[in-house]
């Protein structure tokens, strides 16, 4: 329950995924649908896009997806 709310009152999302995703892909609706009661939420995908199947939901317009941890340092530092 509790990262569940966090998922849902962050500003700030940032998905780390692996290939055993299924619990933190929950996480990652809850904070794709919570976008809709706070704009300005900002959800980050970091994967390596050769190694990770992609989804449905990195496509969404709340969800930037970046490379590397250097691409997400690189975001949060211009914020």
């Amino acid at each position: 329950m509790k990262m569940r709310n966090a998922a849902d009152i962050c500003d700030i999302f940032v998905l780390l995924p692996t290939n055993d995703i299924l619990d933190a892909l929950i996480e990652l609706g809850v904070a794709i649908g919570s976008t809709r009661t706070r704009p300005g939420k900002i959800i980050y995908v970091v994967y390596n896009r050769a190694d990770l199947r992609q989804s449905i939901f990195y496509t969404l317009e709340d969800v930037v997806v970046l490379d590397s941890l250097k691409e997400l340092y690189t975001a949060l530092a211009a914020l």
